[in-house]
């Protein structure tokens, strides 16, 4: 089997340096609020999302689970998805997969016991955590797929201030996550049961650097559960159920530097929650499906018109990031 190619798709850098939100999807009904996102009267007549039972989770792959990659030894970019998945486009040199008994994923780069392929180990599913199955490389990440609904947090100092490189990681990861494994420049990977909202903060909602509070925790939103630091010192955060996408331009292509606030750059019945470098923050308060694409199923990129247009079926364009435009469902 090849070595993975040392490629750097967009989505990567969300899913590795930003942290992954657990994502699932509902159908808007009778009783919800205005906007994208808006609450639902449930069956104890109270007014509030209600979280469905199957949850779909995109994933990314650059190669599939025999190492073959496209176009050297594929005829489409489609046939890196495994079977009984849809290719949804792609992002950077990645496909992007939806796959419905899918609902959690990981990406690490060496395992628990600090084992990296094809170094320590002869088949990269080894790499994967307990309970997952390895789908393919996404640069040199090995992503794993579960039935389990996840959440991941990258690390290199936890909440108690102790270093990675000091730590044994099943040691290191916070009271009630899960070790899953290393990734760049040793940094811990850590899960969460269950689908918990997962951000890293270089700025607040109140547009506070960490220079500007007593701790890197104080930039955590409210009620949020503070996890560590993770690149350039930035704070990682925890919340309840819900998705967090990042967005550079909202849906009516406007940068930040274009609005009065931050804020307006999250879609109604969503709330901002801080940023990081360009991109800011929006918190679903439900579970929804985001996928972030450089180009849709057909090829066709932002240059091709309307980048509304590149959303799969059943999803809804809200903005973009960087250059991917960023659609849920």
């Amino acid at each position: 089997m090849p070595t993975p190619r040392l490629v750097t798709p967009l989505v990567f850098s969300l899913i590795a340096a930003f942290g992954l939100a657990c994502l699932g999807g509902r159908e808007k009904g009778e009783g919800d609020g205005d906007g994208i996102f808006g609450g639902r009267d449930d069956d104890t007549g109270e007014d509030g999302p209600v979280l469905p039972v199957d949850v779909a989770q995109v994933f990314y792959v650059t190669s599939d689970a025999e190492g073959r990659y496209y176009p050297d030894d594929l005829d489409t970019e489609a046939e890196l998805c495994p079977a009984g998945s849809t290719y949804l486009g792609g992002n950077g040199y990645a496909a992007a997969c939806l796959d419905p008994g899918i609902k959690g994923v990981s990406s690490v780069i060496g395992n628990a016991d600090r084992e990296y392929y094809p170094d320590d180990v002869s088949d990269p599913a080894a790499i994967c955590p307990a309970g997952t199955t390895f789908v393919g490389f996404n640069s040199y990440y090995h992503t794993c797929v579960s039935e389990t609904a996840s959440a991941q947090a990258s690390l290199f100092y936890n909440a108690a201030g102790d270093y990675i490189d000091e730590t044994d990681v099943r040691d290191f990861c916070p009271s009630g996550t899960t070790a899953l494994g290393y990734a760049y420049y040793g940094s811990a990977e850590c899960g969460l049961d269950g689908p918990r909202a997962v951000v890293t903060l270089t700025i607040d909602a109140q547009g506070r650097y960490v220079e500007d509070v007593d701790s890197a925790a104080d930039l955590c939103p409210a009620g949020w559960e503070f996890l560590g630091t993770s690149w350039y010192g930035s704070t990682v955060c925890a919340g309840d159920v819900g998705a967090v996408v990042g967005l550079t331009y909202d849906a009516q292509g406007r940068y930040v530097e274009e609005m009065d606030d931050p804020s307006e750059m999250c879609p109604a019945g969503s709330e901002y929650v801080g940023g990081y470098s360009y991109t800011q923050y929006c918190y679903i308060p439900e579970r929804v499906t985001p996928v972030y694409l450089t180009r849709d199923a057909q090829g066709r990129t932002t240059d091709d018109g309307d980048p509304a247009a590149m959303c799969p079926d059943g999803f809804e364009y809200i903005g973009g990031s960087s250059y991917a435009v960023v659609c849920v469902r």
